[in-house]
């Protein structure tokens, strides 16, 4: 496969309709390529092998990203005038670079 269909191949499978337009940086050293959106902190979104460019990180909403995650108390952590989730009850204090909860 070319350089060029290479290319296009790894924008199609770039995980959403909208990566196409997310801020990312790629390293590639002929055997794996790999994306950090710089928008999430640098969390990775894009993993493949440089040959087929078929995205291994499922980065369709957010959450799904390879990230940094970090846990700690209060339990639960609740700032004032903030909503907790029953889910997350049990957490505790919980900071992550993508997210949508």
């Amino acid at each position: 496969m070319n350089r060029l269909a290479s290319f296009l191949l790894v924008l199609a499978t770039a995980g959403n309709a909208g990566a196409a337009k997310e801020n990312i940086s790629y390293l590639d050293n002929g055997q794996i390529r790999l994306g950090v959106n710089l928008d999430l902190g640098g969390a990775v979104t894009f993993l493949a092998d440089s040959r087929d460019g078929v995205n291994r990180i499922n980065s369709w909403d957010w959450g799904r990203q390879v990230q940094m995650s970090f846990y700690s108390g209060p339990v639960p952590f609740q700032p004032p005038g903030t909503t907790l989730a029953d889910s997350w009850k049990g957490l505790g204090w919980n900071p992550i670079q993508s997210g949508d909860h």
